[in-house]
């Protein structure tokens, strides 16, 4: 369920870790960051061998590891929306992210992704190589490095990279490989083997 309109300024209080950990990833799908974190912090002290677990995953592998304005993960997200209808556009526009918010991933990480798309494998992994300096826990810059690999033909690299997924987040959703349906077969035959 998408949550609309403005974020909430406080997280509501007394609610339990899995409550907590649950309102963290719809904040983040929401574009709610700051929210997101306090939650999933809130899951991590309540519930830390429970919920906190998860919650502390989610926090490092899907959430920027600096804190951001929300005007940067706006701009981010219209960033994405502008990728699906004008490339040239959207590059510019991640560009103008990663100077403005150098410490902010995802905008590595979607510019990253679009080269992949385009074929142009080595700028892929430059920026990506970016997105991961600035935080090596970064899920999606990983899977799309190791779809870079993958389509330049590195197919041990890519598998490195999908077992640091796995490692990061044992659970990975690989379900949302919905645009790389090779990793996504890929990764499923790695967790197998652990």
């Amino acid at each position: 369920m998408l949550m609309k309109g403005p974020p909430p300024q406080e997280v509501p209080e007394g609610l339990n870790g899995d409550q907590y950990y649950e309102l963290g990833k719809r904040y983040k799908l929401a574009g709610w960051i700051a929210q997101s974190k306090k939650s999933l912090r809130l899951a991590i002290v309540l519930d830390p061998d429970g919920a906190g677990k998860l919650a502390q995953v989610y926090l490092n592998a899907y959430l920027p590891r600096h804190d951001v304005p929300e005007e940067a993960v706006s701009q981010n997200i219209a960033a994405v929306n502008q990728s699906l209808i004008d490339s040239k556009g959207a590059e510019k526009s991640y560009r103008d992210l990663i100077a403005k918010y150098p410490d902010f991933e995802w905008p590595y990480g979607n510019l990253g992704h679009l080269f992949v798309e385009q074929g142009r494998l080595e700028e892929a992994k430059e920026i990506l190589g970016q997105a991961l300096s600035v935080n090596p826990q970064y899920t999606n810059g990983l899977i799309h490095l190791a779809a870079a690999n993958w389509k330049g033909g590195d197919l041990q690299s890519s598998d490195e990279l999908l077992k640091k997924v796995l490692a990061i987040d044992p659970q990975f959703d690989s379900n949302i490989l919905i645009n790389y349906p090779h990793l996504k077969e890929r990764l499923e035959l790695l967790g197998k083997k652990r």
